[in-house]
C-alpha cells in the first residue's frame, strides 16, 4: 500500500483538524473505528508522573486493510509529553463473515511504541491542560453493488422491470464504510443497436473525518461495471481524475452504451468501487494537568 504517500499526508495535514474543532473520543463511521482506551491516558495527569496513550482500532471491512496511526499534544515540547506527531504503520486484518453475521476486528495501539511511558515536567503557570489526540489516516476500497433490471425496447411494458428507476437503502449492498452509495437513479434509452444507460450516482461521506489526497485535494476514485453486460461508462466529474469530495454529499452522473443482445429484458448486477484515503480524528479533550506544588 502506499504508506511513504499516507505518511507524508498525515504529516502535513496532522494540524488541521485541531482548527476545525469538535471531534469525539471515539467514531463509529465505518471502516476503521477508534476510540481511547480507559484511563490511557487518565483524565489527570500530574507532573512528573508517567503515563500512557492506548488506542483501539476496529476494522469493519472484510479485508486487510494499512494505513498510519498518529497522536500529538497540545503543550510545547518543553514541557515534555508527546513529542512532536508520534506515528506508527498498522497493517489490520480483516472482519471475520460467519454465517452471514459479521465479525469486526480490532487491535490495540500503546504510545509510546519503545514501551516506555510519558511525562510532562517543569509545568509554567498558565500551561494547566493537555489536548491528546489521535489522528488515523488510511486506504480503503470497496464495491457497492445493485441489481438493475435491462430490458432492450424501454418502450415494452414488463412487470416488474423498469427503464428507470430509484435504488436506495437495502437495494445497495456495500461494506460499513465512511463514504458510500446513498442512492442511484437510473434511465436506459435506445440508441441504434445498443442502448444507453443512464446513471445519477448519489455519494455520502460521514460527518466525521475526510477524503484527503495526494494533490492536496479531497478525491474519490470511482470505477463502474456491468457484471454480466459488455459496457463502458464515462462520468462527470471525470472518474479518471478522481471526483472532489470537500462536502459530505456528492452526484456522479455517468452513461454508458450497453449491448443487451437479443434477450427482451434480464437482471444484472451494477458494480462500484470508490478508491480513496480516508483520514479521522479523536481527541480526549481537555485533560487537567497538575503542578507538584500545586494543590490537589
Amino acid at each position: 500500500m502506499r504508506y511513504l504517500s499516507i505518511l507524508s499526508i498525515i504529516l502535513v495535514a496532522i494540524f488541521v483538524s485541531s482548527c476545525m474543532g469538535g471531534p469525539g473520543q471515539e467514531t463509529n463511521i465505518g471502516g476503521i473505528d477508534m476510540k481511547f482506551l480507559e484511563n490511557q491516558p487518565t483524565n489527570l495527569i500530574r507532573e512528573d508522573a508517567n503515563f500512557l496513550v492506548g488506542v483501539e482500532l476496529t476494522n469493519n471491512i472484510p479485508k486487510y486493510l494499512d494505513g498510519s496511526l498518529c497522536i500529538y499534544d497540545t503543550p510545547a515540547n518543553s514541557f515534555g509529553g508527546i513529542q512532536e506527531p508520534e506515528c506508527t504503520l498498522l497493517h489490520l486484518s480483516p472482519a471475520e463473515i460467519v454465517n452471514d453475521q459479521k465479525y469486526p476486528d480490532t487491535q490495540l495501539i500503546q504510545f509510546p511504541v519503545s514501551g516506555n511511558s510519558y511525562t510532562y515536567g517543569n509545568l509554567a503557570m498558565g500551561v494547566s491542560t493537555t489536548n491528546i489526540n489521535a489522528k488515523l489516516t488510511y486506504d480503503l476500497k470497496t464495491i457497492s453493488r445493485a441489481e438493475l433490471c435491462l430490458k432492450r425496447d424501454p418502450s415494452v411494458n414488463i412487470d416488474g422491470c423498469s427503464a428507470s428507476s430509484v435504488l436506495a437503502g437495502n437495494d445497495i449492498l456495500a461494506d460499513f464504510a465512511p463514504v458510500g452509495i446513498e442512492m442511484i437513479e437510473y434511465n436506459i434509452v435506445p440508441e441504434g443497436n445498443n442502448n444507453r444507460l443512464y446513471l445519477d450516482i448519489h455519494l455520502k461521506k460521514a460527518q466525521e473525518g475526510e477524503v484527503i489526497s495526494e494533490d492536496n485535494g479531497h478525491k474519490v476514485n470511482l470505477d463502474i461495471n456491468l457484471i454480466g453486460t459488455p459496457s463502458t461508462f464515462d462520468c462527470y466529474p471525470s472518474s479518471t481524475e478522481g471526483i472532489e469530495l470537500i462536502d459530505n454529499s456528492r452526484v456522479v452522473r455517468c452513461d454508458g452504451s450497453v449491448s443487451l443482445g437479443r434477450q427482451d429484458f434480464y437482471y444484472d448486477s451494477l458494480a462500484i468501487s470508490l478508491d480513496y484515503t480516508y483520514s479521522t480524528t479523536i481527541s480526549t479533550g481537555a485533560i487537567p494537568l497538575k503542578r507538584k506544588n500545586e494543590k490537589i
